[in-house]
């Protein structure tokens, strides 16, 4: 059975996912044949995900900053992090904040200025996410992304997209 155009399944994981997509297509279900081509694509990369859910301080930034092996999420007595995290593999030790439509580049020592509570309160900054690149080894491939109570359905149901 032919590839669907665009989905090609490098890997045996994802062929079953890719003639799924043939079917969508066929039946005319263009939104479904669009999800299904992203999963084909994110598993012929590798890419994972890891959620980390929880109510306040039940410690998800400590436990993610333990996965990947260095403090780099602020942590506190009082709720810290306001806003939506994604830590993802790259290059280089950096971090960038969604604010409106624009990406803007900062330290990753600057997080608690654009994610906390305290230097952003009620995230009067319109922060919309931020992200945080790792070359950490535990990190290659793979996203793992915080959500706290309070935006965790904005996030989830706003839009079906993720960061």
């Amino acid at each position: 059975m032919p590839q669907p155009q665009g989905s090609v399944a490098r890997s045996s994981d994802a062929q079953p996912l890719a003639r799924l997509a043939e079917i969508a297509e066929r039946l005319s279900e263009a939104s479904i044949e669009a999800d299904i081509q992203q999963l084909v694509a994110r598993i012929d990369e590798g890419r994972f995900f890891v959620a980390c859910v929880g109510q306040f301080k039940r410690g998800k930034s400590t436990l993610l900053d333990a996965f990947v092996g260095e403090r780099i999420l602020p942590t506190g007595v009082v709720p810290v992090t306001a806003v939506p995290t994604v830590l993802r593999y790259g290059n280089e030790r950096t971090a960038r904040v969604l604010v409106d439509t624009k990406w803007l580049t900062i330290a990753p020592e600057d997080l608690p200025a654009y994610v906390s509570e305290e230097l952003n309160p009620q995230n009067s900054k319109q922060v919309a996410g931020v992200e945080v690149f790792l070359p950490s080894p535990a990190e290659s491939g793979g996203e793992i992304r915080e959500f706290g109570p309070q935006n965790v359905y904005s996030v989830v149901w706003s839009s079906g997209e993720s960061l």
